[in-house]
């Protein structure tokens, strides 16, 4: 096997394609490979579980790519004073609370709440992180529509008693 021929190809790959490598190549047929392989995810610091089943290797890539931690926080949004504390950002929930500056604090943390919470964080993997702060979103707009439509139908029946 010519080792700096596959290290130049496997350095040439992005981290998807590494992935995607690992997990069809197996430690049987092609070790030297997979070695390399595992050596390149170790330098790029991507977090791999590797797992045999079966003699197939199973692996679940967790990244620290802090990109995602941009996206919009519904979450943080809608629910910003019990969100601040369950992330433990005390000082966001006091300004929570203050009049005109909690609507400026609630759009700050739906952009930037992501960002603040990781931070505070003791979850090492943004994949991670963000899996729960999508759990946070999907409550957030849940009890924004029940809170809209519970409205609706108080108002509908004041309107039919009048």
């Amino acid at each position: 096997m010519d080792k700096e021929f596959f290290l130049r190809k496997i350095k040439a790959l992005t981290d998807d394609k590494l992935i995607d490598l690992l997990q069809k190549t197996s430690g049987e047929s092609n070790p030297d490979i997979l070695e390399l392989a595992k050596e390149e995810a170790g330098k790029r610091n991507l977090k791999l579980e590797l797992t045999h089943k079966d003699d197939k290797i199973n692996i679940e890539s967790k990244s620290n790519d802090h990109r995602k931690l941009r996206k919009w926080n519904w979450g943080a949004f809608i629910l910003a004073p019990i969100w601040t504390l369950a992330n433990r950002l005390e000082k966001w929930t006091i300004l929570c609370f203050v009049p005109i500056l909690n609507i400026v604090v609630a759009f700050y943390l739906g952009y930037n709440g992501n960002r603040l919470a990781f931070g505070k964080s003791k979850i090492d993997s943004v994949d991670d992180f963000m899996v729960i702060q999508k759990n946070w979103g999907l409550w957030g707009v849940r009890l924004f529509w029940l809170g809209l439509l519970g409205g609706l139908s108080l108002l509908i029946i004041d309107a039919a008693k009048r």
